[in-house]
């Protein structure tokens, strides 16, 4: 608690204030921060709690990052797992496609993967693995690709953007876009 001189009484005699607990450390180090060259405006009399407690951001902000969100018109969600530039400069994109099952229209399923810069298609699929289930209609399944992109077939570099472009079965069709590292 802090004292502060009575100014009814005219003796040097203080008397206890009624704060909030900790408000006084509160205080204390605002204060110091204005006096140590912070531009504070005005400090209120006394601590209260802040009016804001909480922030809500839009569904695609938890996913969306510098380069964008993923993109899957069809249903289904796409997310990569790795856009990585190994020791000979060849770009590797990996990642998954949660196929939706209103996708999936039996049989055999066939997969495309593209990775995609500024709009062109600068690698297809050299690896991709079709989960069980792919081949069963209506039912959802798991669809992974890897592609390399040889050194010489793009001019992207880390911090650069890179989209994975998974089409499944001719009919789905689902992105996503990740910064490389």
């Amino acid at each position: 608690m802090s004292k502060k001189k009575d100014s009814g009484n005219s003796s040097d005699e203080e008397r206890p204030l009624q704060e909030e607990p900790g408000a006084s450390s509160k205080r204390k180090l605002l204060k110091s921060l204005a006096a140590g060259g912070t531009a504070v405006a005005a400090l209120p009399a006394k601590w209260t709690t802040p009016l804001v407690d909480s922030v809500l951001t839009p569904a695609h902000a938890g996913i969306s990052g510098p380069c964008g969100a993923p993109s899957c018109p069809g249903g289904g969600s796409a997310s990569i797992s790795a856009a990585v530039i190994n020791g000979s400069g060849d770009l590797i994109v990996v990642g998954d496609y949660n196929v939706p099952g209103s996708c999936v229209s039996g049989g055999t399923a066939s997969v495309a993967c593209e990775v995609v810069d500024s709009g062109s298609v600068i690698g297809t699929n050299n690896r991709s693995t079709i989960a069980q289930g792919c081949n069963t209609a209506g039912v959802g399944c798991l669809v992974s690709c890897s592609v390399d992109v040889a050194s010489g077939n793009h001019s992207l570099s880390p911090g650069g953007c890179v989209t994975l472009r998974i089409n499944f079965d001719g009919n789905c069709v689902c992105s996503d876009v990740a910064t490389i590292v």
